[in-house]
């Protein structure tokens, strides 16, 4: 807490940890999932946020290559809804 959170395949998906990706201009709409030079990103309205540690609900936290281990069709996707700042 403050944290952010948005959902993938009707999950709700914490963001607990991660780094804004400034100056970062990419063609895919917000939402999208992306591997970007130093790890993977979400891409936003204004850039990308690089993700550096998530949490599936009903799951523990974890660093962003373990959760892509345990989800392997999380990049590409787009999660849905507006991601959300709660804080």
């Amino acid at each position: 807490w403050p944290g952010a959170y948005t959902y993938w395949h009707g999950h709700r998906l914490k963001i607990t940890r991660a780094e804004a990706l400034t100056g970062w201009c990419g063609l895919e709409e917000p939402g999208t999932v992306i591997v970007t030079g130093p790890g993977v990103a979400v891409v936003t309205g204004e850039g990308a946020l690089l993700l550096l540690e998530l949490q599936l609900e009903g799951k523990r936290c974890v660093d962003c290559p373990s959760f892509l281990r345990g989800q392997p069709g999380f990049v590409g996707s787009v999660l849905g809804g507006a991601t959300e700042y709660v804080g």
